[in-house]
């Protein structure tokens, strides 16, 4: 049986994995990009970071819930 600190380490190589395969992705890139833009229009100090953080939490929260269906 796992120890519990091996589940939090293959928890955390899998959100690794996940948090990479979608910052690579064009989708990803095309989101940030146009967040970015739009950020930069109304003024944001930190457009760059907003819209990275933004487009990131955006398409994992969209991976979840195909994975819920």
């Amino acid at each position: 049986m796992p120890s519990e600190a091996y589940q939090d380490d293959e928890a955390l190589r899998d959100m690794a994995i996940k948090v990479s395969s979608i910052c690579l992705s064009p989708e990803f890139d095309n989101l940030r990009k146009e967040l970015e833009a739009l950020y930069n229009r109304s003024g944001e100090r930190h457009s760059s970071i907003a819209a990275f953080e933004d487009a990131l939490f955006t398409l994992l929260l969209q991976e979840n819930e195909d994975h819920r269906e």
